[in-house]
């Protein structure tokens, strides 16, 4: 579980779409961009559940939970983690929502 003290509210900067430089002083400032609606809904989901299934098939969160698990068998199960890392990143419903179809 995490902290209280270590949640805070995230800074939209959707108000600033089309607009770089100001995009890039938003990133640089909060080392994120929250950028709603930029993604459909449905599309972010799909990658979404995607992402989560393939981190409860080696163990790494439980699901419907999607809390950690602690029990981690990425490398037992899928030898290389950044060759599974790199899987997951290349899922259609990701490149979906990242727009790198």
């Amino acid at each position: 579980m995490i902290p209280s003290a270590r949640l805070g509210s995230l800074v939209d900067s959707s108000a600033l779409l089309g607009d770089g430089p100001a995009l890039q002083s938003a990133l640089a400032e909060h080392d994120y961009l929250l950028l709603r609606g930029a993604i459909g809904r449905g599309t972010a989901l799909s990658a979404r559940r995607e992402v989560l299934a393939r981190l409860a098939q080696v163990g790494e969160i439980d699901l419907p939970a999607e809390t950690f698990s602690g029990n981690s068998q990425r490398t037992e199960m899928m030898g290389d983690s950044g060759q599974f890392l790199r899987s997951v990143c290349d899922d259609p419903r990701l490149r979906a929502a990242t727009g790198s179809e």
